[in-house]
């Protein structure tokens, strides 16, 4: 968008939890719901995704992109920040998502990642979404997780840990009130012991995006 700036934001919102390193889960959080006070800073066992959502509507982003989204809470961000929201499903994805979501809301540092989540692009009131270009794509087709375990010797552990696991790039052509348009994508991808599965997911993202800008 040539003379245009846009302000982006990026954010993992690791499930609604503080993610602060070194200071986290505890079995007196987990089963006792203490929280964790380290002098300094507490953990609490419960979801903070409103004031995720009362942050991104304070910083006032043209785009938003973000990732571990947990699918319950996404009506409430929308509402909070006032953005429109597109989105896509990732893992894992085991058993009924109502209650997947009822448990990790209940309980965030038991179920912490396994309630399943999205990755969303949130788009501010300076930008329109152009109809029907949303679109979602797997970064590790089981094909590709296949054939990667072959070319690149993945070991068993691995292999168990990726393949159930989708990776999802989110994609829509956003358009400025000037008519200009540009392509956005929100994605997460697999945190792995090989760097070379990260680069062939980023590659696939790389290529859905070029196929959607054309």
């Amino acid at each position: 968008m040539a003379g245009a700036t846009l302000r982006i934001l990026t954010w993992n919102l690791y499930h609604g939890r503080d993610g602060l390193r070194g200071l986290g889960a505890t079995r007196a959080s987990t089963f006792l719901r203490r929280p964790v006070d380290d002098g300094v800073h507490v953990h609490l066992n419960r979801k903070l995704t409103g004031l995720m959502a009362d942050l991104v509507r304070g910083w006032a982003p043209d785009l938003c992109a973000l990732q571990e989204v947990p699918t319950a809470a996404v009506r409430e961000i929308v509402a909070r920040t006032g953005m429109l929201a597109v989105g896509a499903t990732t893992g894992p994805l085991i058993g009924p998502r109502r209650l997947r979501d009822a448990l990790g809301a209940r309980n965030p540092d038991l179920w912490r990642t396994h309630e399943g989540n999205a990755n969303l692009l949130l788009v501010g009131p300076a930008l329109a979404v152009v109809p029907g270009s949303e679109r979602a794509v797997r970064l590790n087709p089981p094909g590709e997780v296949l054939r990667a375990a072959t070319e690149l010797g993945l070991e068993a552990g691995e292999l168990l840990r990726y393949l159930p696991e989708p990776r999802v790039a989110v994609i829509a052509r956003v358009r400025a009130a000037s008519g200009a348009e540009i392509v956005v994508a929100s994605l997460h991808c697999h945190n792995a012991r090989h760097p070379e599965l990260i680069v062939r997911e980023l590659t696939r993202a790389s290529q859905a995006l070029e196929d959607a800008a054309r």
